[in-house]
């Protein structure tokens, strides 16, 4: 479950901006509590076209992706969909921070790059077992400090443009591994374009037919655009007399 993220210097966000789950209102049907957070089940997002929304979304999925698959020597984070701001300071570091729950573990994690270079130039993970965050690793560049010995162990194999959070859970480290499992599995963006599958829509509905149903509908009439009901049939075709024929 994401509480909140924070993305600057990032498409159109040259400042610091920040998106949050956290509610400002109690209400047990339409909220989650979870600790000390209160945590909304949905949010809407709206506002002029070609404004910023869209590129909120891709800053989720730039995280992501950067956390599955930046591990991957090949895969730099301009092959994973990285721009910076382009009309600001091209020297000033894009950064990136995003806080979740794996688990029943709240997590906080950031990390900065360098936008000529695409290097990595901090990063940052935190645990919260108590009100006070225990920093499991803290990294400048490549040079990275933990008082974790797995982390410590595995500090060689940083490189410039991968995130140790993802190549230390290519390498068996448990938590990381956990983190990466997390987003991979549970953070969906429904966007064709940027590689996600259409079919994920339906294996929605062919799963959780009437909840799926239930929450488009509830999503739709909250945005107002006058579409009332949504119906999803699937029909079974026999196209072997069509290949025949052709």
């Amino acid at each position: 479950m994401i509480i909140n993220f924070k993305i600057k210097n990032f498409l159109s966000f040259k400042e610091l901006e920040e998106f949050t789950f956290l509610s400002d209102w109690s209400h047990a049907e339409k909220t989650i509590l979870y600790s000390k957070y209160e945590l909304n089940k949905a949010n809407i997002l709206y506002g002029a076209n070609a404004s910023w929304k869209s590129n909120l979304f891709k800053g989720i999925l730039f995280i992501k992706n950067m956390i599955i698959w930046s591990h991957d020597q090949s895969r730099s984070p301009k092959n994973l969909w990285y721009t910076n701001f382009l009309l600001g300071d091209q020297e000033e570091e894009s950064f990136f921070e995003i806080s979740f729950i794996v688990e029943n573990e709240i997590y906080r994690y950031s990390f900065s790059i360098d936008p000529r270079t695409e290097k990595i130039m901090t990063e940052s993970l935190d645990q919260y077992k108590s009100q006070k965050p225990t920093n499991l690793y803290k990294r400048i560049q490549n040079d990275l400090k933990s008082n974790v010995k797995e982390f410590e162990e595995r500090k060689f194999l940083l490189r410039d443009n991968g995130l140790a959070l993802s190549i230390f859970s290519n390498v068996g480290w448990e938590i990381s591994w956990k983190i990466r499992e997390f987003f991979g599995k549970k953070v969906h963006i429904f966007w064709p374009q940027y590689g996600n599958n259409p079919r994920d829509t339906i294996d929605m509905f062919n799963k959780h037919r009437d909840r799926f149903k239930n929450f488009l509908q509830n999503m739709l009439i909250a945005a107002d655009i006058n579409i009332k009901d949504i119906e999803y049939k699937t029909e079974k075709k026999d196209i072997s007399k069509e290949v025949i024929e052709k």
